[in-house]
């Protein structure tokens, strides 16, 4: 890892200081820690897009109490505009991430220093106005040289990210030099495979999720293309503990969920738990209860490629908060007159919040019907 500051006074300490608000602010509590955006490119027969579905699926099917968010290029209406064809839609979408905040942002497709896509989803010019000083969120950029640093006439993007001293990226994990598609694929892959897998009993530190990426992916000269600019040292933002789901109704949870209808009021009660089981009978706080509705498949405009299908959850059925003291309090709430259950699962997640500065609980997933 490093951290590409040119100076100390106006450089190598507002990264410091970046790092350790991260690590330390109550402000950086949030939903936004338990959020992983894709977001990729169209053309080239869709490959950018794939690869990004299949990542998002990955995490999906492995952690499916963390949120992920699908912003595919071609799933956007594009604009011809004088400067060229634009995506305004996706880019505001962009810029609305990064100031509610999201633990990574992962950018498959084509880039440069300057920025990424044909369309100007993203350009370095943006970044040095973004505050987001307490939702910083990790990037991993498949792209060709967005993290040149070695370039002493111009700042990369990604170098504009780490120094920005009131936002950017906490980090990035980027390329210097180009890079091509499949081996892009290999190595997201293996980070996906990783980064939020326990070792020892802890979450990976970013320089361990490095190590194990590069040395479960690639070999040779393209390997050395990919760095991580940022504290090796760091741990993401993860939540700390579990917030596991009970009772609904007043009944235990089954394996396959209870079966509910729209407008059905719900009670639900449950638990915080921090390692092997271990109830935090001290907790204190609040929790946020956020229930989607069940996934549905969606088409890209095929614009630049061919229509590609891809599963998302899009609809929010419920969004409200209840205190927690001791165990869940029960959280009373209405399912929107638009649900749309069948005999498939919709997810809910839970993300409490203690009293306590920094102390963060991951969401647990049940699935109803």
């Amino acid at each position: 890892g490093r951290l590409p500051v040119r100076h100390l006074a106006g450089g190598a300490r507002a990264v410091v200081d970046k790092l350790i608000r991260y690590a330390t602010a109550p402000e950086a509590l949030g939903t936004w820690r338990n959020r992983v955006v894709f977001l990729a490119d169209d053309g080239d027969n869709n490959i950018h897009q794939r690869d990004a579905d299949q990542l998002a699926e990955i995490l999906e099917a492995n952690h499916p109490d963390v949120e992920n968010e699908k912003l595919y290029i071609d799933a956007f209406e594009q604009a011809v505009l004088p400067s060229g064809e634009e995506v305004p839609q996706l880019r505001q979408r962009l810029e609305n991430i990064i100031e509610e905040g999201a633990l990574i942002v992962n950018f498959t497709g084509h880039g440069a220093e300057s920025g990424w896509t044909e369309e100007k989803v993203l350009e370095s010019t943006q970044i040095p106005d973004w505050q987001n000083q307490y939702r910083m969120p990790l990037f991993v950029t498949a792209t060709c040289e967005f993290g040149r640093y070695d370039d002493p006439s111009q700042l990369s993007g990604a170098e504009l990210a780490v120094l920005n001293p009131i936002g950017g990226g906490i980090a990035l994990i980027t390329t210097t030099r180009p890079v091509f598609a499949s081996t892009n694929f290999l190595l997201n892959r293996a980070f996906y495979n990783t980064i939020f897998v326990p070792q020892n009993g802890e979450m990976p530190r970013l320089g361990d999720a490095m190590r194990f990426t590069k040395n479960n992916s690639l070999n040779g000269a393209i390997n050395r293309n990919f760095s991580l600019l940022g504290d090796p040292s760091l741990r993401l933002a993860y939540p700390q503990y579990e917030a596991i789901l009970t009772h609904l109704n007043g009944l235990p949870l089954s394996e396959e969920g209870p079966t509910l209808r729209a407008l059905d009021q719900v009670e639900a009660r449950g638990q915080i738990q921090a390692g092997e089981g271990a109830i935090l009978s001290d907790f204190q706080g609040q929790v946020e209860v956020l229930v989607y509705d069940k996934r549905q498949t969606r088409q890209t405009l095929g614009k630049a490629a061919p229509v590609m299908n891809f599963e998302d959850r899009t609809s929010v059925l419920f969004r409200g908060k209840a205190t927690v003291e001791m165990v869940l309090s029960p959280s009373v709430f209405l399912f929107l007159r638009t649900l749309t259950i069948a005999s498939e699962p919709v997810k809910s997640v839970f993300m409490p919040r203690s009293k306590q500065a920094t102390v963060m609980p991951m969401g647990d997933l049940k699935a109803l019907r």
